[in-house]
């Protein structure tokens, strides 16, 4: 719900104190909400499309998380027409690691595909070969390889020679 008392950004739709000027995440000047509400009110309509969530849906728990982290993924989920709910751990406050990020469980695979796709986007670690990612520096192997660069070598010292990781 846009607050018109608040800013937020024109972009991202963050909300920020009325005291703050630029959004951190995009570096846009904020516009305060009664403007977004104008803006919004004057926008064509949405198309309504069947990714809207109803009573007889089935939803599951895609993510947990933070409420701004959450509220990303949400929005990162409606651009791609996949509709989402957040609900909060009853037990807990809503600042936490404790909200839950609800989708269609007919969306889920698809909503995965979106998240990793801008994970990747957004750390650009589509650019790197993670193949070896999940090497273990093993001392006793007659020969181990890097996780960092993928280098292979002896396991004579606690350091990779190439990249200089060290490993304890």
């Amino acid at each position: 719900m846009i607050d018109p008392e608040l800013k937020y950004c024109p972009d991202c739709k963050d909300e920020y104190r009325a005291d703050f000027s630029i959004c951190a995440a995009c570096d846009k000047e904020l516009i305060s909400g009664a403007d977004l509400l104008t803006n919004e009110g004057n926008k064509e309509p949405e198309i309504q499309g069947s990714f809207k969530i109803t009573e007889d849906d089935t939803l599951v728990v895609l993510q947990k998380g933070s409420l701004l982290d959450m509220k990303n993924m949400k929005r990162i989920l409606a651009e791609a027409s996949i509709d989402a709910i957040l609900t909060k751990d009853d037990n807990k406050g809503c600042c936490g690691v404790d909200m839950y990020l609800h989708i269609r469980l007919q969306d889920q695979d698809r909503a995965v595909t979106v998240l990793n796709s801008e994970f990747e986007k957004t750390t650009e670690l589509h650019q790197y070969d993670l193949s070896t990612a999940d090497a273990v520096f093993d001392p006793g192997a007659a020969m181990t390889v890097c996780p960092a660069c993928g280098n292979e070598f002896m396991p004579t010292s606690s350091a990779c020679p190439d990249c200089g990781l060290q490993f304890s």
